[in-house]
Order: structure tokens, then sequence, then C-alpha cells
């Protein structure tokens, strides 16, 4: 039982960890836009 479940929760938190990157690399990208246009912007 317990050989079957743990590369299942191996997977769900490589995925999970995955979501987590890509809403990291969206919540950079938007601060980084925003400080280029409160930067640029006089």
């Amino acid at each position: 039982m317990l050989d079957v479940f743990i590369p299942i929760n191996d997977i769900a938190s490589k995925d999970k960890l995955e979501n987590i990157n890509m809403n990291v690399k969206n919540i950079v990208k938007t601060y980084f836009f925003l400080i280029l246009r409160i930067v640029i912007t006089p």
C-alpha cells in the first residue's frame, strides 16, 4: 500500500511545485513591468 502511495504523492507534490513556480513567475513579471512603467514615466 505504501509503495503505491508514495510515488503518487511525489507526483502530486511535483505538480504543486510547478504550479507555484508558474505563479511566482507571473507575479515577478507583473511587478517587473509595474516597476518599469513607474521608472519610465516621469
